[in-house]
Formats: structure tokens, C-alpha cells, sequence
């Protein structure tokens, strides 16, 4: 069997991350032979190289923007945008078409739901294709499309699509996708990324409480609920607390939560540590792992918390209440009233039962050995590839 991956990105984060680990297994244990086409040559090529999966890099645009200022700017930016789609995406195709035989490919599998070349190439060639919907779209990274009917196309572009939870499938269901057009199979992890380093390396007893934040450094992921509940706290607690940020952003919006750290005079407790690579070797120094987002489709850092024996502690909302049992194998704090007191009351909570936080961590590690691995849901995307051929 031959795949072309269609992507958009590099390896820092979430999708990249997870088709780096889907596609490496499929190599190595059912001999699928990968092919990665990315928009731009980056670190998530030169992965590809390590590992001899074949890679190329052509540049196309995505068919959905996200909105970040006023409409007056963004219904300017929209029609600088749909020309460039339009214009750049015709040029990408005549240079694909002279990359590939697509005689030779059985299968397209488009990696995110905001590019469509994909499709494109899938129709033209009658070649069997997968959208893989890893975003809500307008309700987590506010983005509209360039193209009018487009769950119309979607649904007439595309064989099968997979969504990375239920709360993503029922989503698209409800925007129009096909409800027998789409399946619900959760992202994977490395395990032994994490229980390795693990088992070498305990964690070391501390008064101090240590507390995670991944993921990219943006509004959405929420670090200002955070920082507002650490600023609730009385100063008993506050000096019992170190919170690290890991992950890059814009330098206007960190600098502006270092400002909103500073108003609050709680500097000593946050520490941002920019991104890092190893992050599997970092995760073992921390006690809690925090996910903050209001509408996060699966939530690859929880399962990475999780495996690395930290007790997360996650908003009641998105897809984190069908990755967290509350009490059992995390920690759900409420959003609907008051969300950073609700936080603030959680992380008090672990203050306090250091020794029940650590049975639920536990528990978390278990849940997730068993639910959201790499090596627990290959067998599922295989056996989908072969049921769509």
C-alpha cells in the first residue's frame, strides 16, 4: 500500500507530531510505504530524511483563514487571501502532478482540515482520499473558509473522513459532513516515550508543587486562566507553587501575560521556558500538567501528562471530558461559572491531597496505556485505509 500524506506544518506541535508517529509505524509494522508532501521545507522534513520516508515540499495555501483583527481588516485580508488560494494553489498542482505517478498512489490522506489540496489531487486522479479533522474550526481557532459550499465539497471530494474525538465528529456531523462519511479514532502516543524515562528517573520529593503548562503559547490554550487562578490564591499556597510555561507563541501576546504576571506580583511562580524539544524528558520534573482550553478536539498534551504520571487538571469542556473520568484520572475544573476560582479551587485541592493526586495520576497513566496510544489505535487507522480501498 502507498500513501501521500498532505500536511501544513512542522513537528512542534499536535498533527505534525502525531503523523510523525502514525506514519513510522505504519513503515515499520504493516510496510505502508509513506509519502509526505508538506507546504514548506522545515524540521518535520528533514525528520523525514532520518527516518528515509520520502518527503517533498511544495508550496500551497490553506482554503481556511483564522480571523485576528476587526472584520474591516479581515474582510481585506479575506480577499488578499482568496486570490493567493486561488492563484497559488494552481501553480502548486502543475508542480506536484510532475513529483508523482499518481498510477502508483492507492490513497491521499490530507492531514488537517484547513487545506484542500488534497482533495484536488485526490479528484483529478481518482485516487481514494482521507481528510483527517483535527480542528472545530470556527469555534476553536475562529477560521473561515475561502470556498462557498465547502461541506458540500468536503463531502463530495473525499471517501472518508477521520475526527480525532467525538466531540470533533459530532461537530462536523453538524455542519453537514456525512455522518457515514466519518469516524471517530483519538491521536496517539509514543508510550515509551514517557514510561522509559520514567521508570529511570522518579520524580523527587518536594514541598513545592510543580506545575506544567504545554502547548502553543496563544489565546486559545488559555494561559491567562492560569495565571488568574494562581492569582486568587493566598499567599500560603502561592508560595508552595512553580508554574512553567513550555511552548512558543507571538512575542507581543507573551509579553503582554508576563505584564498581566506582573500587575498581579505573582512573578516568582511563572517561568517561561520557551519551546523544547525533549519535552517527554522534562515532563518527569512536574507534579501537575494543566489544559486550560475552552474547546481543545482532543488534547495530545493530556495523554502526554498522562503517561508521564501527572495529574492533569483540565477544563470541563472540549474533548477533555472524554479523555479525563473527573476524580478517577484527572481533574475537571468548571467553565461555566467563575473559571479561574474553579481552577484556583483544583489546584488548592492538590495542595492538600498530595497522596490521593498521586493515585489518580496513576490512574491517568493506566487509562491512557490502554486508550490513547500510537501502538492502541494504529491496528484501527490500517484496518480503515483497507476498508476505504
Amino acid at each position: 500500500m502507498k500513501v501521500l500524506f498532505v500536511t501544513n506544518g512542522d513537528d512542534k506541535y499536535g498533527g505534525c507530531l502525531c503523523l510523525k508517529e502514525l506514519v513510522l509505524l505504519l513503515k515499520q509494522k504493516y510496510k505502508v510505504k509513506c509519502i509526505i508532501l508538506n507546504t514548506k521545507c522545515n524540521a518535520f522534513n528533514a525528520w523525514c530524511d532520518e527516518n528515509l520516508i520520502e518527503n517533498y515540499s511544495v508550496r500551497y495555501y490553506p482554503w481556511m483563514y483564522d480571523k485576528t483583527c476587526n472584520w474591516l481588516k479581515y474582510i481585506v485580508k479575506y480577499i488578499v487571501k482568496f486570490f493567493l488560494y486561488h492563484i497559488v494553489n494552481f501553480a502548486a498542482l502543475k508542480k506536484i502532478e510532475r513529483l508523482f505517478d499518481f498510477n502508483s498512489i492507492d490513497l491521499i490522506h490530507t492531514n488537517t482540515s484547513v487545506i484542500d489540496i488534497g482533495a484536488k489531487l485526490a479528484s483529478k486522479y481518482d485516487c481514494k482520499h482521507i481528510w483527517h479533522i483535527r480542528e472545530f474550526g470556527r469555534e476553536d481557532f475562529k477560521l473561515y473558509p475561502l470556498k462557498m459550499n465547502y461541506i458540500k465539497y468536503m463531502n463530495n471530494h473525499t471517501d472518508a473522513f477521520i475526527a480525532i474525538s467525538d466531540l470533533i465528529r459530532n461537530s462536523w456531523i453538524d455542519k453537514g459532513i456525512l455522518n457515514k462519511k466519518i469516524i471517530t479514532i483519538y491521536d496517539g502516543v509514543n508510550a515509551g516515550r514517557y514510561g522509559n524515562i520514567l521508570t529511570n528517573s522518579p520524580k523527587t520529593d518536594s514541598d513545592v508543587l510543580r506545575i506544567v503548562f504545554c502547548g502553543a503559547i496563544s489565546a486559545p490554550k488559555g494561559q491567562i486562566r492560569l495565571i488568574e487562578a494562581i492569582s486568587l490564591l493566598s499567599d500560603e499556597y502561592k508560595h508552595l507553587l512553580k508554574v512553567d510555561f513550555i511552548g512558543g507563541g507571538k512575542a507581543e501576546y507573551i509579553n503582554n501575560l508576563k505584564k498581566h504576571i506582573s500587575a498581579k506580583h505573582i512573578e516568582n511562580n511563572f517561568n517561561f521556558r520557551g519551546y523544547i524539544t525533549n519535552v517527554a524528558e522534562f515532563l518527569q520534573h512536574y507534579d501537575v500538567g494543566v489544559v486550560a482550553s475552552m474547546c481543545e478536539g482532543f488534547g495530545r498534551v493530556t495523554v502526554e501528562y498522562m503517561l508521564s504520571k501527572l495529574l492533569v487538571i483540565a477544563s470541563n469542556s472540549g474533548a477533555n471530558v472524554e479523555l479525563i473520568q473527573d476524580g478517577k484520572t484527572g481533574l475537571l475544573f468548571d467553565t461555566k461559572n467563575n473559571t479561574a476560582q474553579a481552577l484556583a479551587e483544583k489546584i488548592e485541592w492538590v495542595i492538600n491531597n498530595r497522596e490521593e493526586a498521586k493515585k489518580i495520576s496513576l490512574n491517568g497513566r493506566k487509562h491512557a496505556l490502554g486508550k490513547f496510544t500510537i501502538e492502541a489505535n494504529i491496528g484501527k487507522i490500517y484496518d480503515f485505509y483497507r476498508r476505504t480501498l
